[in-house]
């Protein structure tokens, strides 16, 4: 937010956007031009009056997409010289106020949220604490340069095929790092890259860590013509247990303090305790098997 503080009113965005609305506005008055020369402006009283030509139909509709282009650019241009002040007053609120720093400090992630990507739920809010998609003023940034802008979610991209799989549905900028290791770890027989996309807009808005997009990939898109049978994630002669035996010992780490239950605890839990026979735990988590009943 202070990098946006900083950048806001002095990246020309104002200007861009007042360009963009000129053209548009450029290309509304030729096409009524032509519009009116067709008859396209005058009215037809039920059915009194020769019918207007056929070419009115997608002449009006694009003069109305166009007057609501215009419209969205004005506003966003409009916008441009209070962006300053309204991200001021969203820092002072957000990061400033320590009730609210402390109330939306993060819990750390158990194994399954730590897995399958999930951020931990906002206990004073029940809201998610993971990156929005983007404002209205960013999309309209990203209509006009067409540039990738990445998003919220992390996929694992193969060098070789420009395949991919989902590391994070919340990837933050203070989490990318560790994902881009754990993003290796579950890839070791392949050259792997982070990147992140808006779920919305897909592959179209990938972008790497370091800043480059997913269609200027070498190999963008390979995997969907050709098959390479040694561009894999899995070593060859390994099993899956093995090759991701590193992207398991990283997880385990972010969740040191969950309890990991062995073959043989698992097994002791399965059977059936007697009347007067409750297992114990023990302070490290172990079970204690319990003493076998006399003989009758």
């Amino acid at each position: 937010m202070r990098a946006q503080i900083a950048r806001a009113g002095t990246d020309g965005r104002g200007a861009r956007f007042r360009a963009a609305a000129g053209k548009q506005r450029a290309e509304y008055a030729q096409l009524a031009a032509r519009g009116r020369a067709l008859g396209c402006n005058r009215g037809q009283f039920l059915f009194l009056g020769d019918p207007l030509p056929a070419q009115c139909g997608p002449i009006n509709a694009r003069l109305n997409q166009l007057a609501g282009g215009i419209d969205s650019y004005e506003r966003a241009a409009a916008d441009d010289g209070g962006q300053r002040q309204a991200l001021a007053a969203r820092y002072d609120a957000q990061c400033r106020n320590p009730r609210f720093v402390e109330a939306r400090a993060p819990r750390p992630r158990n194994f399954f949220e730590e897995l399958f990507g999930l951020a931990p739920p906002d206990e004073t809010t029940g809201l998610r604490d993971a990156p929005l998609e983007g404002s209205d003023t960013e999309l309209l940034e990203e209509e006009l340069d067409g540039k990738p802008r990445g998003g919220p979610m992390a996929i694992c991209v193969r060098g070789c095929d420009g395949g991919f799989f989902p590391v994070s549905y919340s990837a933050r900028s203070d989490n990318l790092d560790d994902l881009q290791t754990l993003c290796k770890a579950l890839c070791p027989n392949a050259e792997a890259q982070l990147y992140t996309q808006s779920q919305r807009k897909g592959l179209d808005s990938a972008l790497s860590i370091d800043g480059d997009a997913y269609s200027s990939h070498p190999n963008a898109f390979k995997f969907q013509k050709t098959y390479d049978p040694a561009c894999g994630c899995k070593p060859p002669g390994q099993s899956w247990a093995e090759a991701l035996a590193e992207a398991e010992r990283l997880i385990a780490e972010r969740n040191a303090k969950d309890q990991v239950v062995t073959a043989e605890q698992a097994e002791q839990l399965s059977r059936p305790a007697r009347p007067g026979e409750p297992r114990a735990r023990n302070v490290k988590g172990r079970i204690d098997a319990a003493a076998p009943a006399p003989a009758p």
